[in-house]
């Protein structure tokens, strides 16, 4: 971290969205979604534009973005939380609502990070990548991608 965080703060690299007005847990997103593309775009050609970046290692920032922008994402969520109680408004819908949601996207957060270490334990198995093809159908990978759009779906709305 020392590299990126020149002034010292935790993960000062994934924050530069801010500078933009863009929230660090969603500026990780998008870098999700970068990685995300990366790997679809394999499996639809079934080979790699990158040589130097195989399959697995993109899973494996894929599954990094996603814990960083967790710990992003609770690090936000944390401050309007204790904005909210700060206003005594604990019995709100509004509020309520918002700690479930937030609940749920965290839950989503940790679901990708395990199924991208999962498939990458199965990618590792292949004898090469085009023998593991079938992932980007599995059970699995739908799960993925159904996790980081329920992420999506939150932002969008946040």
């Amino acid at each position: 971290d020392t590299d990126y965080a020149a002034d010292g703060k935790p993960m000062g690299n994934l924050r530069m969205s801010e500078e933009v007005g863009v929230p660090a847990w969603k500026g990780v997103l998008i870098r999700m979604g970068d990685k995300r593309r990366r790997i679809e775009s394999f499996a639809n050609r079934g080979t790699y534009a990158v040589e130097s970046e195989k399959l697995d290692d993109t899973m494996i920032d894929l599954s990094n973005y996603c814990l960083l922008g967790l710990l992003l994402f609770r690090e936000a969520m944390n401050a309007t939380v204790a904005e909210v109680t700060k206003k005594n408004a604990q019995d709100d819908p509004t509020y309520l609502n918002l700690v479930e949601q937030n609940f749920a996207v965290q839950t989503a957060y940790q679901r990708v990070a395990q199924l991208a270490i999962y498939l990458t334990v199965l990618f590792r198995k292949g004898v090469n990548d085009a023998d593991v093809l079938p992932w980007n159908t599995s059970k699995e990978w739908r799960e993925l991608i159904e996790a980081y759009n329920q992420i999506a779906a939150f932002a969008r709305k946040n």
